[in-house]
Order: structure tokens, then C-alpha cells, then sequence
């Protein structure tokens, strides 16, 4: 073994795995979690010739190996076949339609899959500049919310069913009831209105219903970065940021990398600042200030952890540092900054706002200041302020007024209000609003109609509940915060007879009912009079941009004087413990806690599953004596929670971060998962939400089972035999400077020098044209999840419940591993996404007894299903531990309430998501990524029609690649020498992962470049 010249030293997964010696981990040796070693034990009357062969092993296997294919009676399916084919639909062949999502108070323009009919897939739409080909892992989910069995099917009117008839006559009488009071009385509850035909209906409402009271409910949505934007702008202005020319970036607790508003598309464009080729290329800098480790902190070159409380003193100092360069300050903001209140840091924290001060003036006009949703108007005002004050206007901070925007009321003054009827159009107030306020006991007692997909808390408690459309099966439209409006199209007819939210609210704003395409269509037509054509219509709808709309841009004048004021006002430190409450990155607000994909999802950070938790640092857990599990007791706002702990890395001190979302009353997949955390959020005077606040925790005895998967297929020998084993080199990272004087650092790191490298027998022979091989960059790659979801999606991978993957027996293909290194309370983090390499010389094809995994003549690991008996010898020897084992048919159990797809109605309603050209696996199979090989295929079948041997380069793009908002992933044709692929091997920075096996993977990586500031290294 040679030494790692270079290789930085002392990652580890979690702090139990840190604090664990080499000497005395008595597990260190096992590559699998407990649970995931054995099937569970059979009754000696059930053993099958498949389970038979998988403990005999390989010489029973070997002898019986082509009896195996006939162990399983497949059941009878009829063939229907199209007696006439439709003009537009080729069989088999997926048709791409555009449309846009809504996330976090913005939009992304989405292609969605339709397979036969059926929606399946969703991707980035490249022509919107809110997604540029990418799509989050939010839009990805939601394709499964369609096919959620728990969607309500027919109107109820209070627990009995009522037909659709007499529901529209009972909202057309209740509505008429308040014309002639003008709306006195009415409510309607809204979450942020995106969509320019909705905010037409609403003022048509006014008109009708002039007393009519709107309010808006929606957590995910930058209510206070909205209101910040007026306050200095006027009613109407709006600001969004641009990182696509930013060279220094600072984020004031705002994960913009990882699921707050526009996410996408500035995860796109900060990801184009950190794509180097060479040691000479331009790369940002970016600074985080946060409480608890997210995803944008991950991506830092320099980072502090403060209260949430604190981010704004952060932003004074900075502010006042400027102020001492000699910034210019705009005039309608001259002598505000000398007016700021004196603010107290630490050491480390003064040094870090002044150093950080001297980069962003070095690059006036080239930086960006983003301040996070959660954080008060007042800070988010500052924000803009520096921004101006550096010259980013127009660059990292752009403005424009929303000359539609209307005026909403947040739904915390529903509490107060004199209303005799609340329509909840979309929304649930009773589960997403404090719970403090009372608001479903006030909602219980009033004339309350709730339009949602589902009857989740305020459906239950409403007289009326209405079933609508999802947003795939209706049309629509919605307009981005930089002002690109893009027309929603349905990809299938309504599975349950349903109206959407846009009909509904046109027959409460006008009392007709019309559908939705003459809605949308005809408020444009409308607008734009004779400049409107049917062409101009079909070219929108196809492109899934609105597009040759004169526009003419109205800047707002900017006016910091109330700034002070408002500071005064709205500063409120914290001293004691802060209880820091936030929306989930799984399942946002809670609109996704029944979709199975985001249950089991990994937490990006914590890789927690099926579950939230109050996050501590490990010296507020040493203070409280407890450790991961252990119940505590939060109090804030004079109410109180019991949840238990998770002690996170990176989490500021005397800090409580939990996740909104869970807690649910409904749902099979949602109800009693996790904590229900809106029992501790409150409000402010204005009704706006306070994210954090000063509580008290304490240890409340028991535990709770917290499943992580942050320690999956660790692998240490058991014993060293006075042998020295340097710790093996999976993740790569160095700095800007280190890799310019040695920007071959990555061929220094191998534990065997490359002429000690043999095969212990012939590689496969490849003969195909082209061979398949993908290089992910650790550089612009920020661990969103996004790509996860796609390959669930794309690749029918199912969901195994919380039990399962507390033994282990996830079945992700793809996962995003985290590392750690340094302090256990203040560590730097790095990601990479591990799937199958698809090794040259694979370690998995030796042992399988039947063949069942082989090499394709084009570099591929393949699996045949049909083949495989389940030994499980490939996954232990499988290096990268990324095989996956069917251990129960979890696409169809029979035990009711054992796994998520337990009813026969809800599976097949599920059945019609699949992706028809992927296998659906069953009990005893292993599976793994495939490099989307059904992509490959469908590639060259269309090269062999066009009459070319060969796929072109970018013709095959796989599901995580596709979804990939960093644009980390690269797949093509390594034999190319000018594919993109191969252009981005030949970076320095590629290595591939324990290439001392010398097994010849086909994935490398580039390595993570960090680009510190000489003054706070």
C-alpha cells in the first residue's frame, strides 16, 4: 500500500460513525444493516426451488440453473389492441406535452411523459427560463399525486355523498345569497394566485362581491420577500435574483440551492459559476450564514452557524462594513445605514461579515445578497439595500411590478373576522395555520366549502367537500417571477369527473360554469384582441411559453427611509433557546406528506425517512442528556410538542429546527408519520408567520425509531494483522489554489500504484460501436433529490415502508451519499450521487450462479429478472453497495397495512403511472441502475430507422441526467473522443471511485473544488 499523497483525511457519515474507533466498532467489518442479511424466516412446507437454490448456492444453482425460469406461474392479461389507431398516437411510443408547476411562489416549465394516454413522467421544459430543462423533486412526485387512491371521488355533504348536479346548484345558491349583501360575510382562502386567468376571475369577484374578503394561506409561498419588495417599492413591486454572472454570492439563511422560490433555476445558474475545465477558469465564491446545515450550506466555501435571530445582525454588520468601505449608497437611502442599530458578534463571525464585505465590494456589480423566506421583512429589506448599495441591480437582484397582483389578506386574520361562509379554494387552513389560532374550531362552526383533492383535516370538518381536478388533468395557466407566463395543458381527462380550481372559481366569480379551455383561452383573446390568432394559441400551448406579448418593463423607485423603523420594530434577538421551524424538503408544507416517493425520500442532510425530528447540535444534546431517539418537550408560544431528537452536524447552538408537514389526521400513506409542528408556530402582529422564536426544550423520557440510511454499506477489515489500511479514497475534494499547483492531485490518491494494478482474469470483451459510460461533477452537484425521484419514476422502483428501511432494504437505485469532515458541531460537507458503475470488470458478474448479470457488448451491467434466483451474491461482492433486493413483492403485498401498495383498488390506480417500457420486478430479484437502458434502446431504434449505425451524442439523456437541475450528470458515448462525456473526462479532475480494484468503472466523478477566501483560511 502506498501513501495518499493529497487525499484529504477523516470523513465520516454521522457522528456515532466519528465517534466509533477502528479498533472497537465490532460492526465495522458487516456491509449490510442487521435486517438486510436474510429474508425473513419460511415455514419448511413453503420452501420453493428458488429459495432452495438461493441457500444451496452456487453448485446447486448451477445444476438447476434452467429449471429456475419456470418457478413462477405468470398470470393471465388480455391483449387489447387498437382497432383503429389514433391519428396522433403511435402504440407504445410516449408523446411530451408542456406545461408548467407551481413550487414556493414560483414556476417551472415542465414537458410531461404521456404513455398511451396516461401521464408518467415529468422533465424540465429547456424553452422556460424558470426550469431550463430541469425540474425539482417536487414536480417529480407530483405525477404520482394523479393516481393517489386517496383522492376524494364525489362531492360530500357533510358525511353523505352528493351527485354533481345538486353541488353546483348549492354553491350557485350560496353565492347568490351574498350578492345582494355584496360579498359582506363571504371568505374565500387561496394560496398564492400564480395563475393571470385566476387573478382575472378574482377581480371579476370583486366586482360582483365587492365586501368579498380574500385571504391567502400558503407557507411555502415568500410572503415576507413580497412584502419587503413593497415596502421599498411601492404596492406591486416585486424583486427576483440572477446568479448566471455572479462571482460572489452570499445566502442570509436562504437555501436557494435546495427548495426555496425559483430553486431551479438559480440552482441552474450558480451551477454554470462553479463548472470548471481548467485551473484558470472563473469560479464564485459563495458564503452561508444558517442554524441548521442545508443543502446551499453543503455547497459553501465559507460558512457560520447562527440562530435564525441572529441573520440579521449578520446582515447590520455587513451593511456598516460596506458602509466603511466607502459604498456608494443610492440617495433615497443615504444616512439610513449610519441610523442601523449596533449589533454584537462573535470573533470568528465579525471576521468572517468583514472579509466576506471586502469580496462583495471587490465585485461590484458581479455579486448577489439572497435572504432567506423565513427571515422578516426588515431583513429582506436591508437585504435589497446591499444589493443596491453594490451595484447588483439589474444584475444579481432584478425588479419589475406586477401590475395584477392582487391583494391578500394572510389567513391568521381569518381568526378575527366577521365571516358567516369560508370557501377554501385549494387549500387547508385547518392543518396549515397555527394552531394556536383556532382556525379549525372557527372553521367548524361556519358555513365551510373545502375544494381539494383530497378530505384532508379542514375537508373533514367542512359542510361541503368538493373534489377537483389535479393539476394534469386540467387547464390552466401561470406566470414566473420574472414575469414568463406558460399555458397548463391536461394530459388526461379527469379520473374522477372532477372540475378544476380555475372552473370552479370563474362559477363563484361569474356564476356560469364553463371548462377550462374556453377560460384560459378566451381571457387571452380578450387581452389581446386582434393581435390574438388560433396559431398564436396552438404555438403557446406547444412551446409551453406564452411568448410575442409586448411587454413594456416598469421599474419600481426604491425607498429605504422606513427602513430603520422597521427594524426597530421587528428585531427581536433571541437569547435563550430558539425553536427554529421551517417547511420540509421532502414534502414542503405538507401538500406532499401522502406521496410514498417523498416519505422514504432521504432528507438531504440528515437522510432521515418516514419522519421528522427536532435537530440539535451535539452540545445542546450533551446539555438536555439525550441522544438520537430520545423524546423531548418543546414549548413555545405557550404550546407545546413531544418529538424526538436528531443531533445534526452543523446546527447552531441552543437551536431547535423541525420540519413542518407531518402529523397528518389522514391518509394511508401520510397519517401519524412524524410530528404535527404547526402546534408551535405563531404569528406576528400583521398575521404573517413566525418561523422562529424563543421556547424551552426538555427531556421527556421514552424513544422513538428514527431510520436513517446515513450509514449504509460502511466495510472496514476486521482485523489489520499489522498491516497499515489508509482510508479509501471515495470522495474527492481539494481547493481552488491547492489544485492549480497541482491540478493532478486526483492520479496521487490510489491506494495501488498503477503497475501493481492485474486482473485476475480476462476483461469482457466489447464489441460494440459505442460504448455507455457518465461522469457526475461534485462541484456543481447540490444533493436536491431530484434525481432520486426521477429514477423512481422513470425506473418503477417501489416503496418498502418505514420497517423495511429500518433493516436496510431500500430500494433507491440511486443514492446521494453525504460526508463529513472536521468539528462535529461545525463541519465542512460534501455529496455524490452513487448508483451502479457499470464496471468493466464487474465484480457482481463472477459470482452469480446463473447468469443473471452479465456485460452487454456496449459496456453495460445488465440484470436479467427472469434469470435471477436471489442468492444475493452479487450485492456482497459489489463494492459500491448499490444493488437492491425484492425481498416481499412490494408492488403488490397481501397483507393489508404491511407495505404502502396494500389495497387492490389503490394498486391499480398506481398501475397506471408505471413506465411500460421498464420491468416491474418481483419478490427475489435483485435490481439496480441500468443506465436507463430502455432510453438506450429506444435511441438506437430511431438511429436505425433514420438509417444511422450509431446514436448521435445527446440523443440518450437518462432520467437523473434529465432532471438534474445543477446539470451535474453527463452521460454519452465514451468511445468518442469529441462526445460530451468524453470532453468532460479529460477534465483533471476525474477519478473514478476505488479504482485500486481495478475493476474499471464506468462512472467517475470530477472532484469538489472549493474556492475560500485567502483572508478566512
Amino acid at each position: 500500500m502506498r501513501r495518499l499523497e493529497g487525499y484529504r483525511h477523516g470523513y465520516w457519515r454521522s457522528l456515532e460513525h466519528k465517534a466509533t474507533s477502528f479498533d472497537d466498532e465490532a460492526d465495522s467489518w458487516r456491509e449490510f444493516p442487521e435486517g438486510a442479511k436474510e429474508p425473513p424466516p419460511m415455514p419448511k412446507e413453503s420452501l420453493s426451488r428458488r429459495r432452495f437454490f438461493g441457500v444451496m448456492g452456487a453448485s446447486a444453482a448451477l445444476a438447476g440453473a434452467t429449471a429456475t425460469t419456470g418457478c413462477i406461474r405468470k398470470p393471465k392479461e388480455n391483449i387489447l389492441p387498437f382497432a383503429e389507431r389514433p391519428e396522433d398516437l403511435i402504440p407504445g411510443k410516449p408523446l411530451y406535452y408542456a406545461s408548467a408547476f407551481a413550487e414556493a411562489g414560483s414556476v417551472a416549465g415542465v414537458l410531461v411523459e404521456s404513455q398511451d394516454g396516461r401521464p408518467t413522467k415529468i422533465e424540465g421544459n429547456p424553452r422556460h427560463s424558470g426550469s431550463q430543462g430541469g425540474a425539482s423533486a417536487f414536480a417529480q412526485a407530483s405525477v404520482l399525486e394523479i393516481y393517489d387512491p386517496d383522492r376524494t371521488r364525489l362531492p360530500l355533504h357533510g358525511e353523505e355523498i352528493a351527485d354533481w348536479t345538486a353541488t353546483k346548484d348549492a354553491m350557485g345558491q350560496l353565492v347568490e345569497g351574498f350578492v345582494a349583501k355584496g360579498g359582506k360575510g363571504l371568505a374565500l382562502v387561496l394560496p398564492q394566485v400564480l395563475s393571470p386567468t385566476q387573478r382575472y376571475q378574482l377581480q371579476q369577484l370583486k366586482e360582483r362581491l365587492p365586501q368579498v374578503q380574500l385571504f391567502v394561506d400558503d407557507p411555502t409561498m415568500p410572503a415576507n420577500a413580497i412584502a419587503a419588495a413593497e415596502m421599498v417599492g411601492g404596492a406591486g413591486a416585486r424583486s427576483f435574483h440572477a446568479l448566471g454572472d455572479a462571482a460572489v454570492v452570499f445566502a442570509a439563511d436562504s437555501d436557494f440551492l435546495g427548495g426555496e422560490t425559483d430553486h431551479v433555476r438559480l440552482t441552474r445558474e450558480w451551477a454554470k459559476t462553479r463548472r470548471v475545465q481548467r485551473t484558470t477558469d472563473p469560479m464564485s465564491r459563495l458564503y452561508v450564514v444558517e442554524p441548521h446545515l442545508s443543502g446551499t450550506g453543503v455547497m459553501a466555501d465559507h460558512r457560520v452557524r447562527v440562530k435564525s435571530s441572529q441573520v440579521g445582525d449578520v446582515m447590520i454588520a455587513l451593511a456598516k462594513a460596506l458602509d466603511g468601505q466607502g459604498t456608494t449608497w443610492p440617495n433615497t437611502a443615504q444616512g439610513v445605514v449610519a441610523q442601523l442599530p449596533a449589533v454584537s458578534l462573535d470573533e470568528g463571525t465579525q471576521a468572517f461579515v468583514t472579509a466576506m464585505a471586502r469580496d462583495l465590494a471587490a465585485n461590484r456589480g458581479k455579486g448577489a445578497v439572497l435572504v432567506g423566506e423565513r427571515q422578516p421583512v426588515w431583513v429582506h429589506a436591508l437585504g435589497s439595500l446591499i444589493n443596491a448599495g453594490l451595484g447588483n441591480n439589474g444584475a444579481g437582484q432584478r425588479w419589475l411590478f406586477d401590475r395584477e397582483a392582487v391583494a391578500m389578506i394572510p389567513v391568521a386574520k381569518l381568526a378575527e373576522a366577521d365571516v358567516e361562509a369560508v370557501l377554501c379554494l385549494g387549500t387547508n387552513p385547518a392543518y396549515t395555520t397555527p394552531v394556536g389560532l383556532g382556525l379549525a374550531d372557527k372553521l367548524s362552526k361556519v358555513e365551510t366549502i373545502h375544494f381539494g383533492l383530497y378530505r384532508d383535516e379542514t375537508g373533514a370538518i367542512a359542510k361541503w367537500h368538493i373534489p377537483v381536478s389535479h393539476w394534469l388533468e386540467a387547464w390552466g395557466d401561470l406566470q414566473a417571477l420574472d414575469g414568463t407566463v406558460s399555458i397548463q395543458q391536461p394530459l388526461i381527462a379527469p379520473l374522477h369527473d372532477t372540475w378544476s380550481t380555475t372552473e370552479w372559481l370563474g362559477f363563484i366569480a361569474s356564476g356560469s360554469m364553463l371548462d377550462g379551455y374556453s377560460v384560459v383561452k378566451y381571457g387571452y383573446s380578450e387581452r389581446l384582441g386582434g393581435g390574438f390568432s388560433e396559431k398564436t394559441w396552438r404555438r403557446w400551448v406547444h412551446d409551453g411559453v406564452v411568448s410575442g406579448i409586448p411587454r413594456e418593463p416598469v421599474l419600481p423607485v426604491l425607498d429605504w427611509k422606513g427602513l430603520p423603523e422597521a427594524i426597530a420594530k421587528g428585531r427581536r434577538p433571541v437569547d435563550g433557546i430558539e425553536i427554529d421551524l421551517r417547511t420540509c424538503p421532502k414534502v414542503a408544507d405538507g401538500r406532499l406528506s401522502n406521496s410514498a416517493w417523498m416519505q422514504e425520500l432521504p432528507h438531504p442532510i440528515t437522510k432521515l425517512t418516514w419522519d421528522n425530528a427536532a435537530f440539535i447540535s451535539a452540545g445542546t444534546a450533551t446539555s438536555l442528556g439525550v441522544k438520537d431517539g430520545d423524546q423531548v418537550t418543546v414549548n413555545a408560544g405557550g404550546r407545546s410538542l413531544t418529538i424526538p431528537v436528531f443531533v445534526a452536524p452543523g446546527q447552531a447552538e441552543s437551536t431547535v429546527t423541525i420540519s413542518l408537514g407531518y402529523g397528518r389526521s389522514w391518509g394511508q400513506v401520510a397519517k401519524d408519520v412524524g410530528v404535527n409542528a404547526y402546534e408551535i408556530l405563531g404569528t406576528h402582529e400583521d398575521g404573517t408567520l413566525a418561523w422562529f422564536s424563543e421556547g424551552q426544550v426538555s427531556a421527556a423520557g421514552g424513544n422513538h425509531l428514527l431510520v436513517s440510511t446515513q450509514d449504509y454499506g460502511k466495510l472496514k477489515p476486521p482485523v489489520t494483522r499489522g498491516f497499515e489500511y489508509p482510508e479509501r479514497p471515495i470522495v474527492l475534494e481539494s481547493d481552488r489554489d491547492a489544485w492549480a499547483k497541482d491540478p493532478e492531485f486526483v492520479e496521487k490518491v490510489n491506494l495501488m500504484a498503477p503497475e501493481r494494478l492485474h486482473h485476475l482474469w480476462d476483461p469482457p470483451k466489447l464489441t460494440g460501436k459505442q460504448q455507455w459510460g457518465m461522469s457526475i461533477d461534485l462541484n456543481t452537484c447540490v444533493g436536491c433529490n431530484a434525481c432520486v425521484v426521477a429514477c423512481q419514476s422513470e425506473n418503477n422502483i417501489p416503496v418498502v415502508g418505514k420497517a423495511q428501511v429500518a433493516n436496510g432494504r431500500e430500494m433507491h437505485w440511486m443514492r446521494i451519499d453525504r460526508y463529513f469532515r472536521g468539528d462535529d458541531d461545525n463541519p465542512t460537507a460534501v455529496v455524490q450521487p452513487m448508483l451502479c458503475q457499470h464496471c468493466e470488470s464487474a465484480p457482481c458478474e463472477t459470482v452469480c450462479p446463473v447468469a443473471a448479470t452479465t456485460h452487454s457488448p456496449e459496456g453495460l451491467n445488465d440484470m436479467a429478472y427472469n434469470r435471477c434466483i436471489g442468492t444475493r451474491y452479487c450485492s456482497n461482492n459489489c463494492p459500491f453497495k448499490v444493488r437492491r433486493y425484492n425481498f416481499f413483492n412490494y408492488n403488490l403485498d397481501l397483507r393489508p397495512g404491511k407495505f404502502w401498495n396494500d389495497d387492490a383498488d389503490g394498486a391499480r390506480l398506481r398501475q397506471l403511472q408505471k413506465n411500460p417500457d421498464v420491468t416491474i420486478r418481483f419478490r427475489g430479484v435483485m435490481e439496480k441502475c441500468t443506465y436507463c437502458v430502455q432510453r438506450i434502446n429506444q435511441a438506437k431504434i430511431e438511429a436505425h430507422v433514420a438509417g444511422r449505425d450509431k446514436v448521435a451524442d445527446g440523443e440518450i439523456v437518462t432520467a437523473c441526467q434529465q432532471t438534474c437541475p445543477a446539470g451535474a450528470i453527463v452521460f454519452g458515448d465514451i468511445a468518442d473522443p469529441d462526445s460530451a462525456v468524453s470532453q468532460v473526462k479529460a477534465n483533471s479532475r476525474d477519478y473514478q471511485v476505488l479504482r485500486d480494484l481495478n475493476i474499471g468503472p464506468r462512472t467517475s466523478y470530477l472532484a469538489r473544488i472549493r474556492n475560500p477566501n485567502p483572508e478566512l483560511v
